[in-house]
């Protein structure tokens, strides 16, 4: 989408939420924008992978109606990923940042490439001011991972990248993932159920 249209694009989801909100098992959305390239993501939250697939037809239909509310915005990827690490510190927050590193890998790798996120680059993370999150989500048909880190401010996150840049370095050598993007993003919606503390 046109970079100066990503409050449209907040605008243009919220009849979307409200109605896939109705379906069961829904635990939440985040959505995120890079008000440079006019890149988006929406995620979507659900309690089991059951939930989201009876949620399909309903979420189909959100998706259309949100291009059909803003027509500059394309569509270009759906996926679904087992959420398998996260740790926060802090709630979610819209005004938030995050860094998303997707990479692929063989699928049979991404058992290690969790235990290497989750061990190794997590404790690196956590230690940093302004720390937020930290999340793995996982396709294990296609060995694709995401990796986000979400931070208070971005300069926070690159103060935090002296320190993380030779980790994920150490990550994508140890892995021999096959292609990495990183993308940085602003979370514009956040509405994510979380439990409650113990």
């Amino acid at each position: 989408m046109p970079p100066d249209k990503v409050g449209d694009f907040v605008v243009a989801l919220r009849p979307s939420i409200d109605a896939i909100a109705e379906c069961a098992g829904y635990l939440g959305v985040a959505a995120l924008a890079n008000r440079e390239s006019g890149a988006a993501v929406v995620v979507t939250y659900w309690e089991s992978a059951e939930a989201m697939q009876a949620s399909e037809e309903v979420a189909s239909s959100t998706r259309a109606g949100v291009t059909s509310r803003l027509p500059s915005l394309k569509i270009t990827e759906v996926d679904r990923l087992e959420v398998v690490v996260q740790e926060r510190s802090a709630p979610p927050q819209a005004n938030t940042i995050v860094r998303a590193t997707d990479i692929r890998v063989p699928p049979d790798k991404l058992d290690q490439l969790v235990a290497f996120v989750r061990d190794r680059t997590l404790p690196v993370g956590r230690a940093q001011a302004g720390f937020r999150a930290g999340l793995v989500s996982i396709n294990r048909g296609t060995g694709r991972a995401v990796a986000a880190t979400i931070w208070d401010s971005a300069a926070a996150l690159e103060a935090a990248d002296i320190v993380l840049a030779p980790v994920r370095e150490q990550a994508r050598a140890a892995i021999q993932g096959q292609s990495v993007n990183v993308a940085i993003y602003e979370v514009v919606l956040a509405e994510i159920k979380l439990p409650a503390a113990a």
